[in-house]
């Protein structure tokens, strides 16, 4: 069985997106995906969103002294961390 996802989007929290749930389901349905990854910088997802036979995962992208942390299934908000 193959399943067609994308594990990185940004909606419109994030500086670099644009677009609401509903709409970033719509463009990925359109495009023949089966779910996406909302991850946007250092935010949790916290909206839920019903969206039959979508799979609609809350993620964050968190940004750390070395990069970005791309963290899936996270609903909660995380506070920085740094090196003492």
């Amino acid at each position: 069985m193959e399943v067609k996802l994308d594990l990185h989007i940004h909606s419109e929290h994030s500086p670099d997106g644009r677009m609401a749930l509903d709409e970033i389901v719509a463009c990925a349905r359109a495009r023949g995906l089966q779910g996406v990854a909302v991850c946007d910088h250092d935010r949790a997802l916290t909206e839920t969103w019903d969206a039959p036979d979508f799979l609609l995962i809350p993620g964050i992208e968190l940004s750390t002294d070395r990069g970005h942390l791309l963290g899936l299934f996270v609903t909660l908000s995380l506070i920085h961390i740094s090196e003492p």
